[in-house]
């Protein structure tokens, strides 16, 4: 959507639009099954690093499990505490909780944002991130 000024306004509802789970942009997900693609495979994960007792994991928590259900088989999505992988947590410089890492299918991080993040803000990132 365009605003007077000439600059594009990204709205919850155009990202959707955009990311949505039967359609979306022109991409791998929209070969036919003949083109030799494996489909249905994820092309972004979305870890949540959270800890026990953290109130702030719980609404990351409620955002993530929100908007899961409009992106379909597109994301994968998985909850890691910091208390049962503290290796990985390290390695990775998880440095407070929550902390909501996107990685692409090869496994590279393409987005990272600690705190509680909105719904816009995710599905952003999302857009941002998709190939």
């Amino acid at each position: 959507m365009s605003v007077p000024d000439g600059r594009c306004r990204l709205t919850v509802d155009s990202i959707v639009g955009w990311l949505g789970a039967s359609g979306g942009p022109p991409g791998l997900w929209n070969l036919p099954a003949e083109s030799g693609v494996v489909q249905n495979m994820p092309e972004l994960t979305v870890t949540l690093w959270s800890s026990s007792f953290c109130g702030a994991c719980t609404s990351t928590r409620q955002t993530l499990d929100a908007i899961a259900p409009l992106l379909g088989e597109r994301v994968a999505w998985r909850e890691i505490n910091v208390a049962d992988a503290p290796d990985e947590a390290e390695r990775l410089e998880i440095a407070a909780t929550p902390t909501v890492l996107v990685t692409d299918a090869s496994g590279a991080e393409r987005f990272r944002a600690a705190g509680v993040p909105t719904t816009a803000q995710v599905l952003t990132a999302l857009a941002a991130a998709l190939p």
